[in-house]
C-alpha cells in the first residue's frame, strides 16, 4: 500500500473511534436521564453569580429621583436614558462597574418602570427572559415590561425570573 493510503486508513480510523465515543457518550447522558436546566433554574444561576452586581444597580435605582429609566447596554455604562429628559450620566463608579459586569456577562438592557427594575437577559422580537426586582415587595406589574410577562419567585425576596411573549397592541 502506499504511504498515503496508509494514513488515509489510519485517519479514517480515528475519526471513527471518536464518531463512536461522541456517540456513546451521548447515549449515556440521555438515558440516564439527566437534562438541561430549566429556564429557572438558568436564571436561579444567573441570580447568584451576579447578586452583587444585581443589588448595586437595584440600590442606585430605588434611590434615584426618575420613575422611569432606560440602560440598554448599547449606551455604554456611563449614561442612561430618562425619557422626560433624555441622557442623565451616571457619576457613581460603583455603579459604571456593575453594569460593565451585567452587560460582559450578556444582560441587554436594565429598565426601571413601574414597581420593578427589569434585567433584561436575552430577547428578540417575539420573546424574552430575564430577572426582575420588586421595588415594592408585590409581584412586578404587567406595565414593568415590554412583553406578556410571566415572573415567578426566585429564592430570595423581590427576586423574580420571567419569560414573556410580545405583546400585539
Amino acid at each position: 500500500m502506499k504511504k498515503k493510503t496508509k494514513i488515509a486508513l489510519i485517519a479514517v480510523g480515528f475519526a471513527a473511534v471518536v464518531v463512536s465515543f461522541v456517540a456513546l457518550h451521548i447515549i449515556h447522558v440521555w438515558s440516564s436521564g439527566i437534562s438541561a436546566p430549566t429556564l429557572m433554574e438558568r436564571m436561579e444561576s444567573d441570580f447568584r453569580k451576579n447578586e452583587e452586581q444585581l443589588s448595586i444597580v437595584v440600590e442606585y435605582l430605588t434611590n434615584i429621583q426618575y420613575e422611569t429609566v432606560f440602560m440598554p447596554a448599547y449606551l455604554g455604562t456611563r449614561s442612561m436614558f430618562v425619557p422626560e429628559i433624555g441622557d442623565v450620566a451616571i457619576v457613581n463608579r460603583e455603579v459604571s462597574n456593575a453594569l460593565r459586569s451585567l452587560f460582559r456577562f450578556g444582560y441587554a438592557a436594565i429598565d426601571k418602570r413601574e414597581n420593578s427594575i427589569v434585567f433584561v437577559r436575552w430577547g428578540n422580537k417575539n420573546r424574552e427572559y430575564g430577572i426582575a426586582y420588586s421595588i415594592d415587595g408585590e409581584v412586578p406589574s404587567d406595565g414593568s415590561f415590554d412583553y406578556y410577562a410571566f415572573p415567578s419567585r426566585l429564592s430570595e425576596d423581590n427576586w423574580y425570573y420571567y419569560d414573556g411573549v410580545w405583546r400585539f397592541y
